[in-house]
């Protein structure tokens, strides 16, 4: 960034010399995954999002992905109470972290007895 004066007078010398002045910066626009403000010196057509960088790129398209592609989640019944649940993750064998913690206390009850 450069006072007024100094921009005339740098415009005024590089007229003289024959170098055209820079486009002048648009206004910033924020960024559509971080909102973080992003400065460009032309705009560009041809994208559908506006965004900062390759990691904020990455992040659109795989959202977008997982918007257009959800997973199958097919109920199962949970390991240790029996009830149906749908699972976040397709190895899930129990529908909570409690059903999860009574199954292997369980187990763990039986393999003490066993191993006296």
């Amino acid at each position: 960034m450069v006072c007024a004066a100094c921009e005339v007078s740098n415009s005024k010398a590089d007229a003289a010399r024959g170098l055209a002045k820079y486009p002048p910066w648009l206004p910033p626009r924020p960024c559509c995954h971080c909102s973080r403000p992003v400065f460009r010196d032309r705009e560009h057509e041809s994208t559908t999002y506006f965004v900062c960088g390759v990691v904020c790129r990455q992040a659109i398209h795989n959202a977008n992905y997982r918007y257009g592609h959800p997973r199958l989640r097919v109920e199962r019944q949970c390991g240790s109470c029996g009830n149906a649940f749908k699972p976040k993750r397709k190895d899930a064998k129990f529908c909570s972290v409690a059903c999860k913690q009574r199954t292997y206390r369980r187990m763990r009850a039986v393999k003490n007895l066993v191993s006296f």
